[in-house]
């Protein structure tokens, strides 16, 4: 019978109100958070998750709730936008189903409401999109330059481009632009002027008609714009400029902020600012206090232990519980300088950047048992190890058994049961002794930069080291030798049996012995802890949870993908490997066009006809661009495959196909490729006229 393997699904996010990346929408008493790929419905005044939106492993980079109709929140639809050009639909915030649609082939940036129940998409790939909410159909439209926001006014369209133009389009055609002298950083539509925040900071007000441009302020450190409803935010460095937008834009007030603040928005109900700083924390205008639950430093030591899980920062130790596959925070403990904790019994053993202290679980009552840094601690069935400036071995009763002193300061320890202790120092060396008797076993060098921490396998045959270097090695503890060395920068590996261990390399990499089994995603380098049950990585402040399925995992089965996961428009691409590969191929000539001649054509007319054709709409400037070259020099090679995929081009990228240098070259050359066939095969062909038609 083969052996189980267990298969990690991303479930959720616990332990964050905020990441650099996120987005966040303020409605009355709620809060919309993105946090990766994940979007947290709060109750504002208690921080209190009530529902999470989400289905997929991609970072969120837009989000929209269109209210058309809709008086309540809830009642409202929820789109999100992801990193590779996808969106998610929830038709309301009471129903956890949705829709999927790939309409862009790079990150979405905007998302509005269009007219008509649609909604108004922008891309980095160059391209915005027009889709109907009712019967899912859209429009893609190319313009030539990456979109960092598109939006709708007085039945037009607006571009904010990152080549420092604003295009203008009626009925989806360009019918103007204005260029600036800097590139923009934020914008907004109000009647028939533009709000717009240049690089430098200076704010402008400008005509889109006349183009006149007249200056508002500047904005020393600028950090983002929040318009909700009648009020315009300008967040910069320390301080909060509110306007109330009428026919002009009214001062209200400022409010100072702290460096630490990095997204502000307003409840619209109250006019009372809300602010969230990189220390994970959310203060209220005029509350005089921040809410912070969870850890504002990044995680540096986690555990589970039974059923709970430990986790360490400089600032707190947390105690997290489980119910349904939630994490709920039992105990919190705050601290200033965390650096290492072990538990014994009802005994949480902490050291510091100062002392060393126990905790007792049950009362709270708190030891300092020694009174210097303490850089590492490790535990076994019988004894604790102190990493300070020596290593001193004590019995659970405090009592000193035994010392070492290192030849350097210690960066990690570790006993291996009751027979092996080992710990690493800045020199990065690993120093293995025998235990308890403390002989010297080997000593494991091969890093060039010190060793962050260290595993034994179950079985203790094994070492396997994560180092500065951004190596991992794996050690045999018969002799010591090195025996496989990985490319990995990362802060542990783990074990989950004597065969399986997974560590971080751009990516949370899953390994049976040395062959890798699959790549997980992760949203932060992080500590990696795995039971039977699940598995959970830090992501800097909080923790990524990944279930386990029942199913486990099928050797070869591939990476995370989201590919499969979402409709591709126009039409299903059912080839979901050949659309990989067919991305892949326009990728490698995009960074060398000398690579590949003549394979990526062979590639395509290998490929199923109908698929090529439902690629097309997918395509950015590039890429077309490509497709065209690789016509333009196959162009007698085999015409009706030429002439079908230049038809669709034209159909959907027509001003992108005729700005091509050598259009009339390439149309001339079919139009007389399919001539010849029409001639060869009678009048009648009706195909063959149908092309030359359309071409001409």
């Amino acid at each position: 019978m083969d052996k189980f393997i267990p298969n990690f699904t991303f479930k959720n996010v616990f332990g964050l109100f905020f990441t650099k990346s996120s987005l966040i929408k303020q409605f009355n008493d709620y809060t919309l958070i993105s946090l990766y790929s994940r979007v947290y419905l709060f109750h504002t005044k208690s921080m209190e998750i009530l529902k999470v939106f989400g289905s997929t492993n991609l970072n969120i980079t837009s989000l929209q709730v269109i209210r058309k109709d809709c008086d309540g929140l809830f009642d409202s639809k929820l789109v999100l936008g992801f990193e590779d050009g996808s969106i998610e639909i929830f038709n309301n915030f009471n129903d956890e189903s949705s829709n999927k649609y790939k309409l862009h082939r790079k990150k979405i940036t905007s998302i509005e409401y269009f007219k008509d129940n649609k909604i108004l998409i922008g891309s980095l790939d160059g391209s915005f999109s027009t889709l109907d909410l009712d019967i899912y159909t859209e429009k893609i439209t190319h313009i030539n330059s990456s979109i960092c926001k598109a939006f709708y006014n007085n039945n037009l369209i607006f571009c904010a481009c990152n080549d420092r133009t604003v295009r203008i389009f009626d009925n989806l055609k360009l019918i103007d632009q204005i260029v600036f002298k800097d590139f923009i950083k934020d914008i907004f539509i109000k009647g028939e002027e533009l709000f717009v925040i240049l690089n430098s900071g200076q704010a402008l007000l400008v005509d889109y008609k006349t183009k006149v441009e007249r200056v508002f302020s500047e904005f020393k450190k600028f950090r983002n714009l929040v318009v909700n409803l009648n009020y315009l935010l300008i967040h910069c460095s320390r301080k909060v400029f509110i306007y109330e937008i009428g026919k002009t834009f009214k001062f209200i007030r400022s409010i100072d902020t702290d460096e630490n603040i990095r997204r502000v928005d307003i409840c619209n109900n109250s006019g009372r600012i809300v602010m969230f700083g990189k220390n994970n924390s959310v203060e209220m205008e005029d509350s005089g206090k921040q809410m912070n639950f969870f850890h504002k430093n990044e995680i540096i030591d986690i555990k589970v232990i039974n059923d709970e899980v430990f986790t360490l920062s400089k600032d707190k130790l947390l105690i997290w519980s489980f119910n349904d596959d939630q994490l709920f925070i039992a105990t919190k403990i705050d601290l200033v300088g965390g650096i290492c904790f072990v538990v014994v019994g009802d005994e949480i053993v902490i050291g510091t950047d100062s002392n060393l202290i126990s905790i007792n679980r049950n009362s709270f009552d708190k030891n300092i048992l020694l009174e210097n840094k303490i850089y590492s601690l490790a535990v076994n069935k019988n004894h604790i190890a102190v990493c300070s400036k020596e290593i001193i071995f004590y019995n659970f009763e405090w009592k000193e058994v035994n010392r070492l002193t290192p030849k350097d300061t210690v960066t990690y320890s570790s006993f291996y049961g009751t027979n092996l202790f080992a710990f690493s120092c800045m020199d990065s060396k690993i120093y293995v002794y025998s235990y308890p008797n403390l002989d010297l076993k080997f000593t494991l060098y091969g890093h060039s930069l010190p060793i962050r921490s260290f595993k034994f396998s179950p079985n203790g045959t094994l070492l396997t080291s994560c180092g500065a270097d951004k190596l991992i090695k794996v050690w045999g503890m018969d002799f010591g030798e090195c025996r496989k060395t990985f490319i990995g920068d990362s802060l542990n590996v783990e074990y989950f049996d004597d065969e399986l261990f997974l560590y971080y390399n751009d990516g949370i990499i899953y390994n049976r012995k040395f062959s890798k089994l699959r790549k997980y995603k992760s949203y932060e380098r992080g500590l990696i802890t795995v039971n039977d049950d699940f598995m959970i990585i830090t992501t800097n402040q909080g923790l990524a949870y990944y279930s386990i399925d029942e199913t486990g995992l099928i050797e070869g089965e591939e990476d995370d993908d989201e590919f499969d996961k979402v409709i591709l428009k126009e039409g299903l691409i059912m080839d979901l490997k050949g659309y990989e590969r067919f991305v892949g191929y326009l990728e490698s000539i995009e960074e060398n066009s000398n690579i590949l001649k003549g394979e990526f054509y062979n590639f395509l007319v290998g490929l199923d006809l109908l698929e090529v054709l439902n690629y097309i709409s997918l395509l950015d400037v590039t890429s077309i661009k490509i497709i065209l070259k690789e016509l333009e020099e196959n162009i007698d090679v085999n015409i009706i495959f030429n002439t079908r995929v230049f038809i669709k081009l034209c159909e959907y990228h027509e001003e992108i196909v005729k700005s091509y240098e050598n259009y009339e070259q390439i149309k001339i050359g079919l139009i007389e490729c399919v001539s010849k066939i029409r001639n060869k095969t009678g009048e009648l062909c009706f195909k063959t006229k149908m092309f030359t038609n359309f071409i001409e």
